[in-house]
C-alpha cells in the first residue's frame, strides 16, 4: 500500500523538477539589414551549460562601419514583459517584473570605433522563471538616428 505522503512527495517532485533542473541553451541571429552600421558576427556564453539561477556572461563579436559616439539600445523580451530603451554609452540594469530576470549592460565605452569588437553583457534568470522558449531582441540607433545593430537571442530550456 502506497502512503499519501509518498504520493504527495512524488507529485511535488514531478511538478517542480522542470523549474529546478532546467538547463539553458542560447542561440542568436543578426536581425539587421544592410542599412545597419553594426553587423553581429557571433555570440558566445558561459558557463557552457548554464542552469536557471546561474549568472550567464554573453560576449557578442561584431563589426562596425561607423564610429558610435552616442545612441540608444532597446530590448524587448518575455513576450512584452520587458520593453526598455536605454543610453548605449551609459549602459543599464534591466530587471523583469517579480525579479524573474536581470540583465546588466555595462557602459559601451563610447566612442566605439570602427572595425571588429566585442561587447559583454550579463544575464540571470530566476530558478522560478517560466520554462517556455523566450526570445529577446536588441536593437540600437546611433547618434544620427541610423540603425546600429539588431540581434535576436532565443533561450530554450533543456
Amino acid at each position: 500500500m502506497i502512503k499519501a505522503s509518498t504520493v504527495t512527495a512524488v507529485v511535488l517532485i514531478a511538478c517542480f523538477t522542470p523549474f529546478v533542473s532546467a538547463g539553458l541553451v542560447f542561440s542568436w541571429q543578426d536581425c539587421g539589414t544592410s542599412a545597419n552600421h553594426v553587423q553581429v558576427l557571433g555570440m558566445t556564453y558561459f558557463p557552457e551549460n548554464p542552469q536557471l539561477g546561474d549568472n550567464v556572461t554573453f560576449v557578442t563579436n561584431f563589426t562596425s562601419n561607423k564610429v558610435y559616439t552616442a545612441g540608444s539600445t532597446t530590448i524587448k523580451a518575455g513576450g512584452g514583459i520587458i520593453d526598455k530603451t536605454f543610453d548605449t554609452c551609459e549602459g543599464a540594469v534591466i530587471t523583469a517584473p517579480l525579479n524573474m530576470a536581470k540583465i546588466v549592460f555595462p557602459p559601451a565605452g563610447c566612442p566605439v570605433e570602427t572595425g571588429v569588437q566585442n561587447n559583454t553583457h550579463y544575464s540571470w534568470l530566476s530558478k522560478h522563471a517560466p520554462t517556455s522558449p523566450q526570445t529577446a531582441t536588441l536593437t540600437s540607433v546611433d547618434q544620427d538616428g541610423q540603425p546600429g545593430f539588431c540581434i535576436s537571442i532565443l533561450t530554450k530550456f533543456v
